[in-house]
C-alpha cells in the first residue's frame, strides 16, 4: 500500500500537550504534540477500543506512554508497545524487584513530518503485518468520534469530544443493592478504577477514602486497602441443587474487565470452628456480567454429599458476606479466540458434561446477546453444543439452550448471523418426565451416554464438508481426555482444542 500524506495544520497551532483527531476512512488517528515532538497512533486502544485521545501521558520507566482512560493500559507513544510492570522474584528470597516489560507492538503508530515552512503532515502507511489494534481501527463503533479540526490542550477545555459517552467503558458499570449503602436498588455508579480523573487516587494508587464515600460506599475497617472484595446480594434457584448467585462490589479496586466464561477465584472461610484460620481457594465460572443489578453472577452446584464443601458454603452462607477475590482468569471464552473463530468462518463445537455446561452458557449467550464491537466482527457464528447429564432436572438453564437451539439463525449484524444447535444426552433418564417441557424432547437423547460417533455425526451434519472448527471441552477430567483423543483422531489439530476441567 502506498503512503497517504494528510495536512494537519501549521506548527504554530500546536502548544504543549495539544491534540488533534484525524479521520482516515473508518480509522480515527490521534496526533499529540508533547515536549516539542509529534506522536501519532490509532485512537482506538488495542485492548478494548478505548479512546486514547482522552488518555493521560506519563513517564513509565523512562518511556513516554499514553494511558487508556478505560482500563489504564499503558502504550509507548513512539513505538506502540504495550508496557506493564513485572515482579521478579529473587532466588535468595529477598524483596521482589519491579521491572518494566514490553508485550510487543500492540498499537499502530504513524509518522508526522514538519516541512521548512512549519506545515505539519500525517503520513499513513498500513502495509506490513497486522497489529492488534487494527481490529478496532476498522470498526465504526470504535471510531464514532468526529474529527477535531482545531488542536486542543488535554484537560484544559470542556469540549464535546472529552464529554462524549465513548470516554466511558460501556460494559462495566457497577450496581449496588447493599442494604448498608446509601444507594437503592437499580441505582448505578461507575467504577472508580476506570475513571480518568487521577485525583480519585492517592499516592499509592488506591481510591481515596472520600471518593468511596462519594460513590455511597464505606471501606470496611477490617479489610486492607487494595483487596478487591465482593458480597452476594441475591440467590436464585436454577435447578436441582444448583443456584445462581449474584455479586456486587463490597470494597477495593477492580483492576480488569470481567468477561463471561472466565473463572473467578474466591477465598472461602473454613466451616470448622476448630481451625478458623484455614482458608479455601476455589474457582467458579463467571456466567453473566452486569445483570440483575450485579457485577457478575456464578452458577454453583452444591455437593450435598460434602456438607462442609465450598459450594455448600456459598449456597448457605454467602448472602451479604464479604469475600475476597483472589483472581480472575482463564480463556474459555469466544472473545479470547476470536481471530481463530473468524478464520474458521465461525464454526465452534462445545462438548460439556455436568456443571461444565456453565462454561458454555456463559460464553455462548454473552456472545449471542453481546454488543461488544469485537463480536460484531464475526460474519457468521455457528455453534454446535453437545451435553451429557443424568436427568433434565440437573441441567442448568436448559430452557435457554432449547429456545436458542431450536430458533434457527439469529442476526449478528447487517452482514451475518449466529446459530446454535443443542443436543443433550441423559444417562439416568430413559424417557421424558411428567414435568418436562414438550419442546425439550427434540433436543434430548434418553437413556445413554454421548459417544464419539455422536460427535462425528453432528459435525458432519452441521458443518457439512467445511474444513476445521474450534472445540471447547468442559467437564470431568476423564470426559475431557476421552473426547480430546477422539477429536485428535478425527483430524482436529491440538491447538484447536480448548479444555476446562471441573
Amino acid at each position: 500500500m502506498e503512503e497517504a500524506k494528510i495536512y494537519i495544520g501549521n506548527l504554530a497551532e500546536f502548544i504543549e500537550n495539544s491534540r488533534k483527531l484525524i479521520k482516515y476512512g473508518t480509522r480515527n488517528i490521534m496526533i499529540i504534540y508533547y515536549r516539542k515532538k509529534f506522536y501519532a497512533m490509532d485512537n482506538a486502544c488495542y485492548h478494548h477500543g478505548g479512546p486514547l485521545l482522552n488518555g493521560d501521558i506519563e513517564d513509565f520507566g523512562g518511556h513516554l506512554c499514553i494511558e487508556c482512560p478505560w482500563h489504564r493500559y499503558k502504550i509507548a507513544l513512539d513505538t506502540g508497545e504495550g508496557l506493564y510492570v513485572s515482579l521478579e522474584l529473587s532466588s535468595s528470597g529477598g524483596k521482589p524487584k519491579s521491572t518494566i516489560r514490553s508485550k510487543g507492538c500492540k498499537q499502530r503508530v504513524h509518522k508526522v513530518s514538519v516541512d521548512n515552512q512549519g506545515e505539519v503532515y500525517l503520513i499513513i502507511n498500513l502495509s506490513g503485518p497486522s497489529i492488534e489494534s487494527d481490529r478496532y481501527a476498522t470498526m465504526e463503533i470504535a471510531n464514532k468520534e468526529e474529527p477535531i479540526s482545531t488542536p486542543f490542550v488535554h484537560g484544559k477545555i470542556n469540549n464535546k469530544y472529552l464529554n462524549s459517552t465513548h470516554n466511558h467503558e460501556p460494559s462495566q458499570d457497577f450496581h449496588s443493592r447493599n442494604p448498608h449503602s446509601g444507594f437503592t436498588r437499580g441505582q448505578q455508579f461507575s467504577n472508580p478504577i476506570l475513571c480518568s480523573t487521577k485525583s480519585h487516587f492517592d499516592s499509592s494508587g488506591f481510591v481515596k477514602e472520600e471518593q468511596w464515600n462519594r460513590f455511597g460506599i464505606e471501606r470496611p475497617r477490617d479489610s486492607p486497602k487494595g483487596e478487591f472484595m465482593i458480597s452476594c446480594n441475591q440467590i436464585k434457584n436454577v435447578c436441582e441443587n444448583v443456584c445462581e448467585l449474584f455479586f456486587v462490589r463490597h470494597s477495593g479496586i477492580l483492576e480488569q474487565i470481567i468477561r463471561p466464561g472466565q473463572y473467578v477465584e474466591l477465598i472461602i472461610p473454613a466451616t470448622s470452628t476448630s481451625d478458623t484460620s484455614f482458608l479455601r481457594y476455589r474457582k467458579w465460572t463467571v456466567c453473566t456480567v452486569n445483570t440483575e443489578d450485579s457485577l457478575f453472577s456464578l452458577i454453583v452446584k452444591a455437593n450435598t454429599n460434602y456438607p462442609s464443601g465450598a459450594s455448600m458454603w456459598l449456597h448457605n452462607y454467602s448472602l451479604y458476606t464479604p469475600l475476597k477475590v483472589q483472581s480472575f482468569g482463564g480463556n474459555c471464552t469466544l472473545i479470547d479466540h476470536l481471530p481463530r473463530i473468524c478464520a474458521l468462518q465461525g464454526r465452534v463445537l462445545w462438548l460439556t458434561a455436568g456443571i461444565g455446561i456453565t462454561n458454555a452458557y456463559a460464553a455462548i449467550f454473552s456472545s449471542f446477546l453481546s454488543t461488544d464491537p469485537a463480536i460484531q466482527t464475526i460474519q457468521y457464528l455457528h455453534i454446535v453444543h453437545l451435553h451429557v447429564d443424568r436427568w433434565t432436572k440437573c441441567i442448568p438453564k436448559l430452557n435457554n439452550f432449547v429456545l436458542h437451539g431450536c430458533s434457527g439463525h439469529r442476526e449478528i449484524n447487517e452482514a451475518g448471523h449466529k446459530r446454535l444447535t443443542f443436543k443433550a444426552f441423559l444417562t439416568q433418564q430413559s424417557e421424558p418426565a411428567a414435568t418436562d417441557n414438550k419442546e425439550w424432547e427434540t433436543c434430548i437423547t434418553y437413556g445413554r451416554r454421548m459417544h464419539t460417533g455422536d460427535v462425528e455425526e453432528a459435525v458432519k451434519r452441521e458443518f457439512l464438508r467445511a474444513r476445521g472448527f474450534l472445540v471447547y471441552i468442559c467437564g470431568p477430567l476423564q470426559f475431557i481426555n476421552n473426547f480430546s483423543e477422539a477429536l485428535l483422531a478425527m483430524g482436529v489439530s491440538e491447538p484447536d482444542i480448548i479444555t476446562d476441567s471441573i
